[in-house]
């Protein structure tokens, strides 16, 4: 997730071989692309609703990162290490009911 950035993400050079990106959240940054990149797929550009009442921000009830992400990708727990599948949220934390953790 990419929230209140100057930017986002920035690639100055092209790289050797591909780059692959996907299911990222970008939010309120001045620019979510700068140079040799684009949106990827699945990548979200909506308010994401946060509930900025825990460190690191969780989603809210209502967020579009709520069964955003890939889940052939994405990690089998968040950052609390609490299960993520089998529909994980973009972000390093899985909204729970009753949140924060």
């Amino acid at each position: 997730m990419f929230y209140g950035n100057k930017i986002a993400v920035q690639i100055d050079k092209a790289v050797s071989g591909t780059l692959t990106h996907r299911n990222n959240a970008l939010f309120g940054n001045r620019s979510d692309y700068v140079g040799a990149v684009g949106a990827g797929m699945g990548d979200l550009s909506q308010d994401p609703l946060l509930d900025r009442r825990q460190i690191p921000w969780a989603p809210l009830p209502n967020s579009p990162l709520r069964c955003a992400a890939d889940p052939t990708v994405a990690p089998a727990t968040d950052c609390f290490s609490r299960p993520r599948m089998p529909r994980p949220d973009i972000g390093c934390v899985q909204f729970v009911a009753g949140n924060p953790p």
